[in-house]
């Protein structure tokens, strides 16, 4: 057994590498990614999501190559929206209306063009959005957003004041 403390240094190489250009200020968060065991390949493309930008990353199948594409989303302005592999929610404060969910459905990945791993085709030239508030909530200010793409259902740590936080689970997709 190795003390916790002793850190192994391993090679690792940079295998793909895009400049992005900043729309808004604000993080970013990442899709889930899932691994088919039997091929050793990713399953599905990778996503990010956060102010007013969503940046789909497509593998090849042998993963020597990856594609980007990127779409403008300004409905979205919260940093850590919460992003699973078919969709995100942004739970976000916005001005005169209080506490505002936007869902925003990723493009279909339908395969890569011809010059392999430098772009690829997507279902829809934009990015589907839509939008909810519940009145109960409306009040409140997000701390956490996460989805469950299985149930449709969103987790939220929602605050009202600075010692006043509550959880609440949505029925959302």
């Amino acid at each position: 057994m190795t003390d916790s403390l002793d850190l192994a240094i391993v090679e690792s190489a940079i295998i793909f590498s895009q400049k992005l250009e900043v729309t808004s200020p604000g993080n970013l968060s990442g899709s889930p990614v899932v691994w088919d065991s039997t091929n050793g390949g990713h399953v599905g493309s990778l996503t990010f999501l956060g102010p007013g930008v969503l940046h789909i990353i497509q593998p090849s199948d042998d993963l020597e190559d990856y594609a980007l594409r990127s779409f403008r989303v300004p409905e979205v302005l919260a940093s850590y929206p919460a992003v699973g592999r078919r969709c995100g929610l942004s739970a976000q404060i916005e001005w005169g209306r209080g506490l505002v969910f936007w869902t925003v459905q990723h493009p279909e990945v339908v395969g890569l063009t011809e010059d392999e791993g430098a772009q690829f085709a997507v279902a829809t030239k934009c990015v589907p959005l839509g939008h909810f508030v519940v009145d109960e909530i409306n009040h409140l200010a997000p701390i956490a957003t996460r989805i469950d793409e299985w149930t449709g259902r969103a987790c939220l740590i929602l605050e009202d004041g600075p010692d006043h936080r509550s959880l609440s689970i949505l029925d959302v997709i």
